[in-house]
């Protein structure tokens, strides 16, 4: 799990996920795992997988959600949309 994840990754994850408790509840790492696993499960399905996330917060789901589509080794893209102007500015 995670292999495309190195050390700057996982601190970046860390970082992010600080950041984001002062909005509110972030995604667990729980449920990022949960997201890794269901897009990498997604991504065998499709040579070139798109997944769509609504309401990304600071970015903490995205990335969980992108590692898993370069460690399946597919040439695939996470778009991320967010209404709110803060989130957009910290993600």
């Amino acid at each position: 799990m995670l292999r495309a994840a190195d050390e700057k990754l996982l601190n970046l994850m860390k970082k992010v996920f600080v950041e984001s408790e002062a909005e509110g509840p972030p995604v667990s790492s729980a449920c990022g795992r949960l997201l890794y696993t269901l897009a990498h499960l997604a991504s065998r399905s499709s040579a070139s997988p798109a997944i769509l996330e609504v309401g990304d917060g600071y970015g903490f789901s995205t990335l969980w959600l992108a590692p898993a589509l370069a460690d399946e080794g597919v040439d695939g893209n996470v778009y991320s949309m967010e209404a709110g102007e803060r989130s957009r500015e910290g993600a």
